[in-house]
């Protein structure tokens, strides 16, 4: 296997820690550092237990132009009121799967239908598309999946920056769906 594999290797497991940890009991990371955080167990019963199980289809598409992606979504929100939602993740990442699963669900979709338009945008193993991460607020700085809703000029509007979606795995659909609401209109 060559070098490079395995620093992939090392780096997803890093990261897949990082996804997956509890974002209050993690410090803000330095600007420069990378993300990584010890697991935590996902509870299988009781009322933070995950509703959706992760879903193995692709979410975040690595050749999208994600700024295309985005005036796309806005010009749709300039016609119909609506917000745009930045959802920032990767494939890799568990949290993610989960919720979309929450997203693509009857009350998400009712949600999602009503408030927003969704634009994914894949940031790799922190290592891509950080140009539009940092346009947005870096929301991404407490773990992944980290989301911004932007007026339809562009603004933004709010964002759960803070890791408030990034344990999404440990969270029942209700969490995760009233956290979202909180960002629309």
């Amino acid at each position: 296997m060559p070098v490079n594999r395995h620093v992939r290797v090392l780096l997803s497991a890093l990261l897949l820690a990082a996804c997956t940890a509890s974002p209050a009991s993690i410090p803000p990371p330095a600007p420069t550092a990378t993300p990584t955080r010890a697991p935590t167990s996902v509870p299988t019963s009781g009322p933070s237990a995950p509703t959706a199980a992760p879903t193995t289809r692709s979410l975040y598409d690595e050749e999208a132009d994600p700024r295309v992606d985005i005036a796309a979504a806005l010009s749709a929100a300039r016609d119909d009121g609506k917000r745009v939602l930045l959802d920032f993740g990767a494939d890799w990442c568990p949290d993610c799967h989960v919720l979309a699963a929450y997203l693509d669900g009857p009350e998400g979709k009712a949600l999602m239908d009503e408030h927003f338009h969704l634009v994914s945008i894949d940031v790799g193993f922190w290592d891509a598309n950080l140009d539009v991460v940092e346009e947005y607020g870096n929301a991404i700085w407490a773990g992944i999946p980290a989301v911004v809703a932007l007026e339809a000029d562009g603004w933004i509007a709010g964002a759960l920056d803070g890791g408030e979606v990034a344990g999404a795995s440990q969270m029942s659909q209700s969490d995760v769906l009233e956290q979202i609401a909180k960002l629309a209109k």
